[in-house]
């Protein structure tokens, strides 16, 4: 073993242990944003074009139902296997410098598209994501200078040495088809495993998403949500509704459903009153169409004093929507006709004012705290009653 070859693997070690640290942050953080939606702390959300969170909201975090995180994860791990194994001599393989080399090399396309969606699409900059290119650019730039006077030995002793070891060394190919099964076999058991939904999309604080639908389809109890964004006791309602989907989550299905008290779109609206709630119902709508319904409408009701569409923009870039898809989306006729679709049902059902909720078909109009809720859950499932629930708070009316 000589000072080079110890420096060498010395330099990839750092490199691959540094490009697994950051795959486990960022499958950290993407597990965080699974759980607890977009509104996680983390040293990396700087501010709109330097978020990590960002990324990890984006449609683009996943690829064919497996986390990029985890992608790398497993890149980096078999990377440190073929290092330490080959570098300490406990399997035949020696030319861990080659096949280093060539996984660098593979790595470099991938990381360019990610680069380009992450920058380009989405419009952010991962520090986590630039520390895993980082590593990858690093340990190819060093194998090509450290090897710069045998290049060609360097491309072609460590495929050689492994295809020509692989029918020899039965451990080996044991080793090799094990890995490739359970490599394949993620594609079918890792989304379930992780709750992702269908197609990439996430589930919402721990909870499955379709649509502008929360919590389990099949549930006994159905809550429909009419609301808008800029009411505030919309915004208090809402909240109290979440808690109370995460509080019963096989027991409640939660649906929002636009009643904006805006006379753009609202045509029992005789005059101007929430002008900028229209705007948010569309925006909603559209972000449903892409799977980031929830993650936007959280947005929309944390900043529901600011829902100019220089403010929407912002919030619909952090929920990692297609911004293309998304404003083509906001313009078209069809977004419109959903939203009076609901504005329609819900005045033909009794709905004049926000918050309206109806619980199995039952009206309760106004906003309640979480224990009145909470009696009204444990009533249909038969269960007792909680302490007695405070005075509700009053809803708003149309104007």
């Amino acid at each position: 073993m000589t000072d080079k070859s110890t420096k060498r693997f010395i330099v990839i070690l750092a490199c691959l242990l540094l490009g697994f640290l950051a795959s486990a942050y960022t499958f950290h953080l993407f597990m965080q944003v699974q759980k607890h939606g977009p509104n996680v702390d983390s040293f990396c959300a700087i501010s709109e074009t330097v978020n990590c969170i960002t990324v990890e909201t984006s449609e683009y975090a996943v690829t064919f139902g497996v986390p990029i995180a985890v992608y790398g994860l497993e890149y980096y791990s078999v990377g440190l296997v073929i290092l330490l194994l080959s570098f300490l001599g406990i399997w035949p393989l020696r030319r861990w410098q080659s096949l280093i080399f060539w996984m660098a090399v593979i790595s470099v396309p991938v990381i360019t598209i990610l680069a380009y969606l992450a920058f380009v699409v989405i419009g952010s900059i991962c520090i986590v994501c630039c520390v895993v290119y980082l590593a990858n650019l690093t340990m190819l730039i060093y194998l090509l200078a450290a090897n710069r006077g045998r290049l060609r030995e360097l491309a072609v002793e460590g495929p050689t040495e492994f295809f020509g070891a692989l029918p020899k060394a039965r451990g080996l190919l044991i080793a090799v088809i094990l890995f490739a099964a359970v490599a394949l076999s993620q594609f079918f058991w890792m989304s379930p495993a992780l709750g992702i939904a269908g197609g990439g999309s996430f589930n919402f604080q721990g909870l499955p998403v379709s649509g502008m639908s929360l919590g389990n389809p099949d549930a006994p109890i159905q809550i429909e949500e009419f609301t808008d964004y800029q009411c505030p006791y919309c915004d208090k309602a809402h909240k109290v509704m979440m808690e109370l989907v995460q509080k019963y989550p096989d027991k409640i299905h939660l649906t929002h459903r636009d009643y904006p008290l805006d006379h753009n779109c609202n045509p029992y609206i005789p005059r101007p009153f929430h002008p900028d709630a229209c705007r948010a119902a569309k925006y909603g709508r559209c972000a449903a169409a892409q799977n980031r319904f929830w993650q936007l409408d959280d947005k929309m009701f944390h900043n529901r004093t600011r829902l100019q569409k220089r403010h929407i923009v912002v919030y619909a870039r952090e929920s990692g929507l297609n911004m293309s898809k998304l404003e083509e989306c906001v313009t078209e006729p069809a977004t419109l006709d959903a939203i009076l679709k609901d504005i329609h049902e819900g005045h033909s059902r009794g709905v004049n004012g926000t918050p309206a909720c109806f619980i199995n078909g039952e009206l309760v109009f106004g906003y309640y705290p979480l224990e009145f809720w909470e009696n009204k859950v444990r009533k249909i499932l038969g269960l007792e009653p909680i302490a007695t629930p405070t005075p509700a708070a009053p809803a708003e009316p149309t104007p």
